[in-house]
């Protein structure tokens, strides 16, 4: 492995040519034997652009999309309550660690180098400090928790 990335590119781009004549029979002996999955595949991939390019087209009112998700039993009323409030709480929380940041480097108190005396790294030393480190990590956690118990949900239906 090299250091340097477009040494590292350029091996990706050499692997991807010596194997773009395999993916592509791969691609077609899947379109030729699927039954339609492809077909639905790449119209669904169709939607998802035509979304992205023109947007919904309505307003959407996400009180509704949630009332009728909840009714449908799509999603687990309860759970997702939790999971919104601990992304508002996260959201909230970033906000001001971003606003207590930018006060720090507005008056001048920023310590966000690196230390030339210190053993290791800290993690001041890439701009973060402890609250946005474990803002972060808490954040991962709410997340991995939601989708273990949202995989758990629907595996049981």
């Amino acid at each position: 492995m090299s250091a340097d990335p477009n040494q590292t590119v350029q091996a990706f781009i050499d692997l991807c040519t010596r194997h773009e004549e395999n993916f592509y029979k791969f691609v077609h002996e899947v379109h030729i034997h699927d039954n339609g999955l492809f077909d639905k595949l790449m119209g669904w991939l169709e939607g998802i652009l035509q979304f992205l390019r023109e947007g919904p087209g309505k307003s959407l009112d996400m009180n509704q999309l949630f009332e009728d998700a909840v009714k449908s039993r799509k999603i687990n009323e309860i759970i997702a309550k939790e999971e919104i409030d601990s992304l508002i709480g996260w959201q909230a929380e970033r906000k001001m660690w971003h606003e207590q940041k930018t006060r720090q480097k507005m008056a001048g108190n920023d310590k966000t180098f690196m230390n030339p005396g210190a053993d290791m790294f800290k993690s001041s030393d890439f701009g973060l400090d402890e609250v946005g480190l474990s803002l972060a990590a808490r954040y991962i956690w709410v997340r991995l928790a939601n989708i273990i118990v949202n995989i758990r949900m629907t595996s049981k239906i």
